[in-house]
């Protein structure tokens, strides 16, 4: 915030999105859980419109999608609307809070320019230097690790949705829904999105070579793991089963490179005095990811 470049606006930001004649390359809406006041009209059809009107020619908009708030059907409502005004949207990993993209010049896609900045454009390198699990190999600043994000395009989106409600502000039922959807299993919305995955071609102007692609396939199966197992982590400690050693190895078979949940396996199996076992899962997680950051999480658990 202290860059000069930075104008803090403080105001709604709906009333400034409607009222505003102001255009602008990127809108990002990252405004989080729905069942607060106010925040599901920023997934309405009515928003969206006069989102695509505050856009410039080339403009692009993303939206949070927190999937640990919603059930399935609410899932595909809030897809469908966006893809009502930017039908060329692709969905995009983003750990639990996924993100919509859409554009106002067709399909956002991706050039060997843009994929090169990764590593040649300092700004961009150092700002995804950072991972969602795991250690180095996973740093999203990686071509391979940044392209396993890209999940469903345009038309795989609109089979998922086909049958969706679109959500207006004249029947703002989300805020209601999603109240009572606070402990709700995201599993079906992994199923859905699994079954409708595209390949990356779908949005790169350029080929890779076979060993990029498969990386790139093995690493999009480990978010997707990543997010059934950190369903079963959230379903667990809303039932407060704080040692339950059986779902922690479960979520850990399915992204064993989740330090988060090798750390919580291994507090567990202290508590009950298995300390070998925590002791190796200890020293796991630090081969994964020997960041000092993990150095302090184990401070802080032991």
């Amino acid at each position: 915030m202290s860059d000069p470049r930075v104008r803090l606006i403080t105001e709604d930001g709906r009333n400034y999105i409607n009222n505003t004649n102001a255009t602008y390359d990127i809108i990002s809406i990252e405004v989080g859980q729905t069942f607060r006041p106010g925040i599901s009209s920023f997934y309405t059809l009515d928003f969206y419109r006069n989102v695509r009107e505050r856009l410039n020619r080339n403009g692009i908009v993303s939206q949070f999608i927190p999937i640990s708030f919603f059930d399935a059907a609410e899932f595909s409502s809030l897809i469908r609307t966006f893809l009502e005004v930017f039908p060329d949207s692709i969905l995009w990993y983003n750990s639990t809070e996924l993100l919509l993209i859409g554009s106002m010049s067709g399909r956002p896609t991706l050039s060997s320019e843009c994929l090169n900045s990764l590593s040649a454009d300092g700004p961009v390198n150092k700002d995804l230097f950072y991972t969602y699990f795991g250690g180095p190999d996973f740093y999203l600043n990686r071509r391979e690790v940044f392209l396993a994000g890209f999940l469903c395009g345009p038309d795989s989106l609109a089979k998922l949705t086909a049958r969706a409600h679109v959500y207006r502000d004249d029947l703002p039922r989300l805020e209601y829904q999603a109240a009572k959807n606070v402990t709700t299993d995201t599993g079906a919305i992994v199923n859905q999105i699994a079954q409708h995955l595209d390949p990356p071609s779908h949005i790169l102007r350029e080929s890779l070579d076979g060993t990029t692609l498969s990386r790139i396939e093995e690493i999009r199966r480990l978010n997707l793991n990543d997010l059934y197992a950190m369903n079963l982590i959230h379903l667990w400690t809303e039932r407060v089963e704080r040692d339950n050693v059986p779902l922690l190895r479960n979520a850990l078979e399915l992204n064993p490179f989740n330090v988060t949940i090798r750390l919580l396996l291994a507090n567990a199996l202290r508590r009950q005095g298995q300390t070998a076992e925590a002791q190796k899962n200890l020293e796991k997680s630090l081969l994964i990811d020997p960041d000092w950051k993990v150095s302090k999480a184990l401070g802080r658990a032991f």
